[in-house]
């Protein structure tokens, strides 16, 4: 025999999906100088990887990455008052977001994650989280030659790549 089942509150046209879970976080550059870094990540739809664009990011930087992990909340948030390049304006769904943002001054690793939030208010699953410490890039461009200084946590150990 069949059946029937009535939902209270449910008018069909409530938003029940999430963004998807920005999972191609990365960091592309950072200055000790300025104390900033440049991230980029595709932007998820609406709903889920579809629709339309979110609503807004709630980005956070910490020293504690089990703290971003799992505390999101708690950790500092970046807003559109730590930008200096780029916007934290949401990009369609697919295109890729940039954003490069001042974080307070120290050479010490930090790690950084992102939420989605669409316009109902339903967040995404936390980002990846991405790892960065402060530094420079040396450009001896007067003889043609560009050095990379690249910072990289190994078992930790810091070690400098020069090429």
């Amino acid at each position: 025999a069949a059946g029937a089942f009535e939902l209270d509150g449910f008018n069909g046209k409530t938003d029940l999906m999430a963004p998807a879970r920005v999972m191609d976080l990365k960091v592309v550059g950072s200055s000790l100088m300025r104390a900033t870094v440049g991230i980029q990540w595709s932007a998820p739809g609406d709903d889920a990887y579809a629709g339309e664009k979110v609503a807004s990011f709630d980005v956070r930087v910490s020293r504690n990455f089990t703290r971003l992990l799992q505390d999101f909340a708690s950790a500092p948030s970046i807003d559109s008052s730590d930008v200096v390049a780029g916007s934290l304006v949401p990009r369609s769904a697919g295109e890729r977001q940039e954003v490069t943002v001042r974080v307070r001054n120290g050479t010490w690793p930090y790690y950084v994650a992102v939420k989605s939030i669409d316009r109902a208010g339903n967040p995404s699953d936390l980002s990846n989280i991405a790892q960065f410490m402060l530094a420079d890039t040396a450009d001896t461009s007067g003889d043609s030659v560009v050095s990379f200084h690249f910072l990289l946590t190994l078992f930790g150990l810091l070690f400098t790549l020069v090429w």
